[in-house]
């Protein structure tokens, strides 16, 4: 079996560069499936052979962000070679992983999700400030800053347009409490996993962003805690939402759907049909709530591989 991860986007090269190589998610994956006793290779889908190396294996279990991670592109290599992967296929990923459709899919399902629209260069912003700018299909809060001042905008899209994002947008700031909802693919059915909320710093409302995510050095303290206080209502709404999301998409393997909560109010913000598998990524911690050890989680996820039936075998 291949497992799939390097830095062919900014948002894993920033990973590879700043968290030590024994917490990276690849060494937890490789040592699992050690323990699973399934033969596991690693392999860079930025090297030369990556193609001639997949051809070699007979599943893949995809741990690659960002553009050409969780987009669709590698997800069509993979149909095209005959390969079973886990995780979303084309269609879900490249949903997904696109911030402004999947806010149009977010309002269709009746999902709240803050105002926004793509920015384009000579155009007034149209939101007030603070305001989020956004890259279209960034990750982990790369192609993500907060904006103060409009005259600090241009300066931040030109950085951002210079990192290889051509779309933005800008996003309604709603500060409140961040929550996010995984859903897996488990035996008997696709399951909600218990909500969990990201505290940086000990302030509900602080910006959960690139370094708080990535924990390097001199990073804030990020707590996760299920938000019981949020109340039923609020939680079942996530879930429902969640759960939503995953069965309109015809998602595999597990999803993680974000929100912000304001003024007692869940907003969706994005979709990642590829999360993060460090131990103490969203996705583990929230299976841990629910009674699941890392190998479960990891088990499942070849289980759907496998399961998939729009993979030629």
């Amino acid at each position: 079996m291949a497992v799939v991860h390097g830095p062919s986007s900014q948002e894993d090269a920033l990973y590879l560069g700043q968290v030590p190589p024994e917490q990276w998610s690849r060494t937890a994956l490789l040592h699992a499936l050690q323990a699973l006793q399934v033969p596991a290779e690693h392999l860079d889908p930025t090297s030369p052979d990556f193609v001639d190396r997949l051809r070699q294996h007979d599943l893949v279990l995809l741990n690659a962000h960002g553009p050409y991670g969780e987009d669709g592109r590698v997800q069509g290599l993979l149909d095209y070679l005959g390969l079973p992967y886990t995780g979303s296929g084309v269609l879900a990923s490249a949903v997904g992983m696109d911030k402004v459709v999947s806010k149009a899919l977010f309002r269709d399902l009746g999902l709240a999700t803050p105002l926004g629209h793509l920015l384009r260069e000579g155009e007034a912003p149209g939101l007030p400030v603070p305001v989020m700018l956004k890259a279209v299909d960034g990750g982990s809060s790369v192609g993500l800053e907060l904006v103060e001042d409009l005259g600090h905008l241009a300066p931040a899209a030109a950085v951002m347009r210079a990192q290889g994002f051509d779309r933005l947008f800008l996003e309604e700031y709603l500060p409140g409490r961040s929550v996010t909802v995984s859903v897996m693919e488990l035996p008997g059915g696709r399951r909600a996993l218990p909500p969990l909320e990201s505290v940086v710093a000990g302030e509900p409302d602080a910006v959960y962003d690139l370094d708080a995510k990535l924990g390097g050095h001199g990073a804030a303290q990020v707590d996760h805690r299920c938000p019981e206080d949020l109340g039923e209502q609020v939680l079942a709404e996530m879930t429902r939402g969640s759960e939503r999301v995953f069965d309109v998409l015809g998602a595999r393997g597990a999803i993680r759907v974000d929100f912000v909560v304001h003024a007692g109010v869940p907003f969706a913000l994005e979709v990642n049909t590829c999360p993060g598998l460090q131990p103490a990524s969203n996705l583990p911690v929230a299976a841990a709530m629910a009674g699941l050890d890392y190998e479960d989680v990891v088990l499942a996820l070849l289980v759907s591989a496998g399961d998939a039936n729009d993979v030629p075998w």
